[in-house]
């Protein structure tokens, strides 16, 4: 039987998914074992994904804010 160990560093929430792969966190001490539900990618993509709308709004608007300060008064809407 043909067996092959790789050690990706990575980011993406879809090489995360693949199946019988071992997540290990590297931000605790010591380094732990992590399943995929728990990663954060995995729970800031479901939340975002579930909630689109009112993360969007909540991300912008501060820039919303700001960009309306800089209008003169008379434009304003």
């Amino acid at each position: 039987m043909w067996t092959a160990q790789f050690i990706i560093a990575t980011h993406s929430r879809i090489l995360l998914g693949y199946l019988n792969v071992e997540i290990f966190n590297f931000d605790t001490s010591p380094i732990s074992h992590s399943k995929y539900e728990d990663t954060e990618h995995y729970i800031i993509t479901k939340q975002f994904l579930g909630n689109r709308e009112r993360i969007l709004k909540e991300l912008f608007h501060d820039q919303s804010q700001q960009y309306q300060q800089l209008q003169p008064v008379s434009d304003r809407s």
